[in-house]
């Protein structure tokens, strides 16, 4: 499963804003709605995510995982 690093803290949904990031998610990967991902905040804890809208890089968190 893909992982990335993302800036900042985790809530219900997270909006990813780094270009570098999104361009690799989203034109490289080609994640579309429902595609899960491991995103790794801040506090450096992993957490399943799903895309629930890829025009606007917008994920909902599904629960943390253990590392």
């Amino acid at each position: 499963m893909q992982q990335y690093f993302v800036n900042g803290e985790a809530g219900a949904y997270v909006t990813i804003e780094d270009k570098d990031t999104i361009k690799h998610m989203f034109n490289v990967m080609r994640l579309t709605e429902d595609d899960q991902v491991v995103l790794v905040f801040d506090d450096a804890i992993k957490r399943l995510a799903k895309v629930v809208d890829s025009s606007a890089h917008r994920f909902q968190i599904l629960e943390e995982l253990d590392n």
